[in-house]
């Protein structure tokens, strides 16, 4: 959603690990390890150049809904990012497990419900984040913006679906532009606490509106307590040296302290930033990086509370820092890395892309667990690429 994201070659695809995704982890270096997972199989769900494809995909999110089916969700157009007709688009996929487990996209891409997201003519929408809850309730997030302000973000936004899908509530805003004269966006899903509150990042970006502002681009997050009812924000992270963005916020349990909210941020300092939260988003750390995690300037996106003692967290992170020419803007060696002490050593577990060569960006990933045993269960990838991106999902075994 940024000027140096545009120009993708690979767009909305995933990846899906089959098996224990957390492993274990000792080591802190930042080479990449023999991997214990593997791609096992892709699939597209959009491509640009395709019959029903568009010119522009990006920020894909999925999830599982309740009667099994995925959903995957992202902002799509015929022209380009911030475009006027720029809107949201869904697809619904099924397991298949036969030979290599594998997700079958059926059907063509459709758009979000007449009125609902889907709908720019209120201004151009960006950036889905589904959540399904536990009666199976399909809650989509998204930001829209001001009709003065074409630009990433803006009033952040929530429709509720039936678990069909079927019916949608009316768009209503959770956290508007209108506090502090900022756009705010989203990039990663929300995490359930084991309080059961729901803890959504998002940060507030200036964008070409910025002579109108009147707070600063920090990161925070949207918390609720009543299921999405109501919500609060709270957190205005900064770091004076880069922007803290596109973050992705996980709960584990570390040492005998107690569950730990631990929230991790692309930015523009060549490494993953790391901030934490001890009583459910409402303060936080500063943010520091994390000198074993590269990022050259890339969305990362994460699951925590894994494994044994909940202790484990799994990441999906361009591993490398910025490249030089003729490699300046390429997003590749997109790694699985894992952490069972809080986020201060990693293990490489898995490579899902390694390709280098100029223009090639293999980015902008999204994470979810697939419930199953020991020889049929873990978690699909997958990404959502800028400019002429396209959309796809691997399958990893591990």
């Amino acid at each position: 959603e940024h000027d140096e994201d545009g120009g993708g070659e690979d767009g909305l695809r995933g990846d899906s690990s089959n098996g224990g995704a957390a492993g274990k982890a000792s080591s802190s270096s930042s080479k990449a390890a023999k991997p214990s997972a593997w791609v096992l199989s892709r699939q597209w769900v959009s491509q640009v150049g395709k019959a029903g494809g568009f010119a522009y995909n990006h920020m894909a999110q999925v999830s599982r809904l309740k009667n099994g089916t995925f959903l995957a969700s992202w902002q799509a157009s015929a022209t380009g990012e911030g475009k006027p007709d720029q809107a949201i688009r869904f697809a619904h996929g099924e397991l298949v497990t036969h030979n290599a487990p594998s997700i079958a996209w059926r059907g063509k891409p459709f758009p979000a419900p007449l009125g609902g997201p889907g709908d720019a003519k209120g201004g151009v929408v960006w950036s889905p984040v589904t959540h399904v809850d536990q009666s199976g309730r399909i809650f989509l997030f998204y930001s829209q913006s001001t009709p003065s302000c074409r630009a990433p973000g803006g009033d952040l936004k929530l429709v509720v679906s039936d678990p069909e899908g079927l019916s949608w509530s009316e768009p209503r805003t959770v956290y508007g532009y209108s506090d502090g004269h900022i756009n705010k966006v989203i990039a990663n899903k929300l995490v359930v606490t084991s309080t059961g509150a729901w803890v959504l990042p998002f940060w507030r970006e200036l964008g070409p509106c910025r002579s109108t502002a009147q707070a600063e681009p920090t990161a925070g997050v949207l918390v609720s307590k009543d299921h999405g009812a109501t919500w609060k924000s709270h957190g205005h992270i900064s770091h004076g040296s880069t922007w803290l963005i596109e973050q992705t916020v996980v709960e584990v349990t570390s040492g005998g302290g107690g569950p730990t909210l631990v929230m991790l941020c692309r930015t523009a300092a060549n490494h993953v930033f790391k901030a934490t939260s001890k009583d459910d988003g409402k303060s936080w750390s500063t943010a520091d990086a994390i000198m074993s995690l590269p990022n050259p300037n890339a969305k990362i996106a994460a699951l925590g509370g894994l494994g044994t003692g909940r202790r484990w967290m799994v990441m999906v992170v361009n591993d490398h820092k910025e490249l030089p020419q003729p490699y300046r803007r390429c997003r590749t060696k997109l790694r699985v890395v894992a952490s069972s002490d809080g986020g201060k050593r990693w293990e490489r577990l898995a490579s899902i892309e390694e390709t280098l060569k100029p223009g090639l960006r293999y980015h902008y990933p999204t994470i979810i667990a697939i419930e199953g045993d020991d020889n049929n269960g873990g978690g699909m990838i997958g990404g959502g690429g800028g400019g002429g991106g396209n959309g796809d999902v691997d399958e990893a075994d591990g």
